[in-house]
């Protein structure tokens, strides 16, 4: 049998699995963003964890003169008026923006770089907060705008915090609007800095241009935070900012212990675990799906299957009467009737010194050597078919 079939049931194999092999790649690319986010979201809770370790190492004098320091800067900041409100970018300093000493010295310790965190549980929010909002500073996690309160609380206060939204490998204030989460009114978020946590209760949600900054400004007599991100999701035309005022814990918020559990990691990674269980079924079922067998021969799709037909047969007279004397060709009589032994080119002898010019029934000479030549008259006993008696001589089912 031709290997034909043999050779495209393995090339489809091969074809096979290397459509396997690429979908398996592809589909690891697009959820290597998500695992990326996973690990550096582990890496920023750690190092917000570090640093609420450290402040707790730090000597109780030293703590207090550090909030002190931050509480009169806060005074001082409302007295001005906020001269300045943000980054200003310094052209002479490769364009990023320029802080005076007395901003960076303060809450610069424990010497981490990191002045406090912002937790925001229900979201799952868990950031470092340094100095300023460079972008070297929010590649590595959210950033106090300069010209606002220090994170500290007290009256006539507005601490704004911004970090990015839509980086492909880190989860920062994305979950404010998008990626199974929404800050919604109502929601506790928590700063901490030094040994105190301070909880802030969701009061307003707003969308503004770039360049309004009156929201962000202090508010008399008020302890205000503010989140700012931008908005819409991948396109940043606008900021988002989500305020809330300060609520004393456990009566007007909850402790931090006890605030509601973020549930937005459902959002994304169980549609991924669903998505590679059926990807792997699907390379599961392509594997084993008509696995070619090495000792299985397939029949090729042009080899045709072999039929079985009746052809009638005539026999000649004398070829009757050889069967008549001998039914099978085992028979003694078979062996040494003289019909049976005529060659076919020589028309038979009985008695006569010519041959006849007609067999029976005015048969040509030819037609009779003809018949001869097609089929014995002593056919097998297991021939294609059984013999089947019939008038005018014998008929075999023959294959071709």
């Amino acid at each position: 049998m031709c290997r034909h079939g043999d050779r495209q049931a393995s090339k489809r194999w091969r074809q096979r699995i290397i459509g396997c092999v690429l979908l398996l790649v592809s589909v690891t690319c697009a959820t290597i963003p998500f695992t990326l986010q996973a690990m550096h979201q582990t890496r920023l809770e750690d190092e917000s964890a570090a640093h609420a370790t450290a402040s707790q190492l730090l000597d109780r004098e030293r703590r207090e003169r550090e909030w002190a320091d931050a509480d009169q800067y806060n005074q001082q900041l409302a007295t001005t008026g906020q001269p300045v409100l943000g980054d200003n970018p310094d052209p002479f300093n490769g364009g990023e923006p320029t802080y005076d000493r007395e901003y960076l010295h303060e809450l610069d310790t424990p010497a981490d770089g990191i002045m406090t965190t912002i937790s925001y549980p229900r979201l799952g929010i868990d950031l470092p907060v340094r100095h300023g909002t460079s972008p070297a500073t929010l590649e590595r996690g959210a950033g106090h705008v300069h010209g606002t309160s220090l994170p500290v609380g007290g009256d006539s206060t507005h601490t704004v915090i911004s970090a990015h939204t839509g980086l492909a490998d880190t989860l920062m204030f994305d979950r404010l609007h998008s990626l199974g989460g929404q800050a919604q009114v109502g929601d506790v978020f928590y700063l901490r800095t030094l040994n105190q946590t301070l909880a802030y209760k969701v009061t307003d949600i707003r969308i503004v241009d770039p360049d309004e900054f009156d929201t962000l400004r202090i508010q008399p007599g008020k302890d205000l935070a503010t989140l700012l991100t931008c908005t819409p999701y991948g396109v940043n035309t606008k900021r988002l900012l989500v305020t809330g005022t300060r609520a004393h814990m456990p009566d007007q918020a909850p402790m931090p212990q006890d605030a509601p559990e973020d549930h937005t990691w459902l959002w994304i990674w169980v549609p991924i675990a669903v998505f590679w269980v059926l990807v792997l079924a699907v390379i599961g079922h392509a594997l084993t799906r008509n696995r070619p067998h090495p000792n299985q021969r397939r029949r090729p799709h042009h080899e045709p299957k072999p039929l079985t037909q009746e052809i009638p047969i005539t026999t000649l007279e004398k070829e009757q009467d050889c069967h008549d004397h001998a039914p099978y060709p085992s028979h003694p009589q078979h062996r040494h009737h003289p019909a049976c032994h005529q060659p076919a080119h020589q028309p038979a002898r009985h008695g006569h010194d010519h041959a006849p010019t007609g067999g029976a029934g005015g048969e040509p000479d030819d037609e009779r050597q003809h018949n001869r030549l097609i089929h014995c008259p002593h056919p097998p006993r297991r021939h294609g078919g059984w013999p089947i008696r019939g008038s005018g001589g014998r008929r075999h089912r023959i294959r071709v």
